[in-house]
């Protein structure tokens, strides 16, 4: 089976949001959020929750799973997250579920945590990627969320994203916000097209040697 996006389409919710005790007892039983490479669990997957875009399941090639991914902006991200030679592994979707510090955080800022939850839970709030990256010959954890730019005018997003950004920061994770502006989008469409060739015994219109010349011209470090 080649490395390619299984499904991409307009979501259509099947679930509802509401944020449950049973719902969150089910997750955690699944292990949503827990694990490394192929054993990863995504906490939302993209039959859970509505979506603003489309929706998107892509084969990783570093972790030979599917991905769940819910825009074109969290694709993008991810494919050039997949590129680098740097990222050694993509958990998407990745939960905060350390509650005890969310609130924490929140009442410092001076808000409510539990406004976020349409339920009987608290809500957990995730990062869209958790990446495992090799810097100077040692393994750290680097959290990205995308966020298309006009969002961010948004008080309830940027209450959001600033819980996020200060999680991260109290558990030694450098996190960073991406908008569509920082997303190359002629390098991704690349990305994506050498992606869907990556197994190259499905692939008889493409040689190896052409991927090897056109994987050097798109070398890049994320």
């Amino acid at each position: 089976m080649s490395a390619s996006v299984t499904g991409c389409r307009l979501f259509m919710p099947r679930h509802k949001s509401d944020w449950t005790t049973k719902k969150l007892d089910r997750y955690t039983k699944e292990a949503r959020g827990q694990g490394f490479g192929k054993d990863y669990k995504p906490w939302i997957e993209v039959t859970d929750f509505s979506s603003s875009g489309r929706v998107s399941r892509i084969l990783g090639w570093k972790t030979n799973r599917e991905h769940h991914l819910m825009s074109d902006g969290e694709k993008g991200l991810f494919y050039i997250s997949e590129w680098s030679d740097r990222v050694t592994d993509i958990r998407e979707q990745f939960p905060l579920l350390d509650l005890d510090l969310c609130f924490k955080i929140a009442e410092e800022m001076g808000v409510d945590y539990n406004t976020y939850s349409k339920g009987d839970a608290p809500h957990v709030l995730t990062s869209d990627f958790m990446l495992t990256v090799t810097r100077e010959g040692r393994c750290i954890y680097e959290a990205r969320t995308f966020k298309p730019s006009k969002e961010l005018n948004n008080q309830r997003t940027i209450t959001k994203l600033e819980i996020e950004k200060h999680y991260c920061k109290r558990k030694g994770i450098c996190w960073k916000i991406v908008t569509e502006k920082e997303l190359p989008k002629s390098l991704i469409k690349n990305i994506e097209w050498v992606h869907s060739a990556y197994q190259l015994e499905d692939k008889s219109e493409i040689s190896k040697e052409n991927l090897v010349e056109l994987s050097d011209a798109l070398n890049i470090q994320a």
